[in-house]
């Protein structure tokens, strides 16, 4: 049987299009490599409101020759978080805008052979995973931090990659996500050996105003590069973050390259250290694998490689949680390594958050076994309270903890309270129970339209859920509670 002329031509001219797509992709990413992350794949990625899709949706994946997922050797990880005009539906040809959207930033070097293979640091030869996720939108109120957390818990479980030695990095807004991240909560902060920032547009004043002393608290490295003719993102951003970091005593002070416009008559190859023509692109600076006189010196990568967590932190926290019973505040928290740990000191605080000592309780010194401590406040003070560890070494070196919140009603049976209505960025409430069980919480607007939902697993007394709900429109809503026993509807307001 013949085939018409027609047909054979339409064949042949499909297998073009389709060798072309196959072609463009393989021009996109010869050394990186495209993965899509079906929706559901990350547990705590979804966007509060968008049933549709996750906020993290695929990234761009590089690993270093010699890399076996199947053997015990881990590699230090950079996470790089591309610009605003990467974003995409985590396909294989979305994926691309990561490496089109930045020349410079990390993808565009690995394709073009600008990213080193090995870096020596301190006589130690170091290779790196590198991982860019690509994400679906970047919108107002501009908070992430949780679905980066989720994807940063994810990688961990799926690679294999050094905990103790987690860069996060990003360029305009990818830089303000990875500011977002590091300043949203002392747990966030410590889980990153270091973080940079290319031309950050996240104003502390305006988005996190508590982020520096958050950044503080953590122990962050943090590496701002900005232009100070900058005329997308200011310089005082970068400026009021430095600043302010420095003011808290104990903070890791920021390392801050202000880069200023280039004088006339420097040559070209001189000009890393200044201003490019676009004011805002700093990342060539900033992620120069160059180690020259002619740029930033130490490099971005022996900068990061001087920073590791299990060097900064004696002490690894593992879990501590918080929970009134029968009018009592019981406090449980366990440790995975100790190291010249002398005491925790647990610190009490009323709803105005002026903490003082309440008690301390003998560390174990040295120890690389879990080991777990309890503490109970038998007259915990009423209403809302908050209570925080501090671990105090044998040097006198202290580290903070996120302090826990508490809600002591005063043997009143309501079952849902909400402790800060209105709220602004988070909600968070306290459910009784009086038998372990699973309780559903949702927030739903007033046209019934739910825009959050979580399943928390509740133990007898008193406990604290907060919903994931920064991306909530201003407006009137209804918190609902549902259980064994408990069905509870609570108006809440979103300023």
């Amino acid at each position: 049987m013949s085939i018409p002329a027609g047909a054979v031509r339409a064949m042949l001219l499909c297998s073009l299009l389709f060798f072309s797509v196959i072609d463009s992709m393989a021009q996109c990413v010869q050394k990186m490599q495209p993965e899509t992350i079906p929706k559901g794949t990350i547990p705590g990625n979804a966007i509060p409101g968008n049933s549709n899709n996750d906020f993290i949706r695929g990234h761009l994946k590089y690993f270093p020759s010699g890399y076996d997922p199947a053997a015990s050797k881990k590699y230090p990880v950079i996470i790089f978080i591309p610009g605003y005009g990467a974003q995409g539906n985590g396909s294989a040809s979305d994926l691309c805008k990561i490496i089109s959207d930045m020349d410079y930033g990390i993808p565009w070097n690995i394709e073009h052979n600008r990213f080193p293979e090995t870096v020596t640091h301190n006589g130690v030869n170091y290779k790196f995973i590198v991982l860019s996720p690509q994400y679906d939108s970047y919108n107002a109120p501009w908070h992430y931090s949780t679905q980066l957390d989720a994807y940063i818990t994810w990688i961990l479980s799926q690679y294999k990659i050094d905990p103790d030695r987690v860069y996060l990095t990003g360029a305009s807004a990818g830089a303000s996500i990875v500011m977002d991240y590091v300043s949203s909560s002392i747990a966030h902060g410590r889980r990153i050996a270091a973080a940079s920032f290319g031309s950050v547009c996240f104003d502390y004043q305006t988005y996190q105003p508590n982020g520096p002393a958050v950044v503080a608290a953590a122990g962050v490295p943090t590496w701002f590069v900005h232009c100070t003719t900058d005329g997308s993102c200011g310089v005082s951003i970068a400026d009021n973050w430095v600043s302010q970091i420095n003011s808290y005593a104990g903070a890791v002070a920021p390392r801050y390259s202000r880069l200023e416009p280039k004088p006339w008559g420097v040559p070209d190859s001189d000009s890393l250290l200044y201003c490019r023509g676009w004011q805002h692109m700093t990342w060539p600076s900033l992620y120069s694998p160059l180690t020259t006189s002619n740029a930033l010196d130490p490099n971005f990568f022996h900068w990061n490689l001087q920073h590791s967590r299990a060097a900064s932190l004696p002490v690894l926290l593992k879990d501590f949680t918080a929970k009134l019973s029968d009018g009592k505040v019981k406090l449980h928290w366990v440790t995975t390594t100790e190291i010249n740990n002398q005491q925790f000191v647990i610190e009490r605080a009323g709803a105005d958050q002026r903490f003082s000592r309440l008690s301390a309780v003998a560390g174990k010194g040295n120890s690389s076994t879990e080991q777990v401590y309890e503490f109970v406040d038998n007259k915990p003070l009423g209403r809302i309270s908050y209570y925080r560890l501090v671990q105090i070494d044998y040097d006198g070196n202290q580290q903070q903890y996120d302090a826990k919140r508490i809600l002591n009603n005063g043997g009143e049976k309501s079952q849902v309270a909400v402790s800060s209505n209105p709220f602004t960025t988070e909600l968070s409430a306290f459910v009784t129970v009086h038998k372990p069980q699973q309780v559903m919480f949702s927030v739903v607007d007033m046209n019934g339209k739910q825009w959050a939902r979580i399943t928390e697993r509740i133990s007898v007394g008193t406990a604290e859920i907060r919903l994931p709900v920064s991306n909530l429109p201003r407006g009137v809503y209804l918190l609902k509670a549902s259980g064994d026993g408990i069905s509870a509807v609570v108006k809440v307001i979103k300023n």
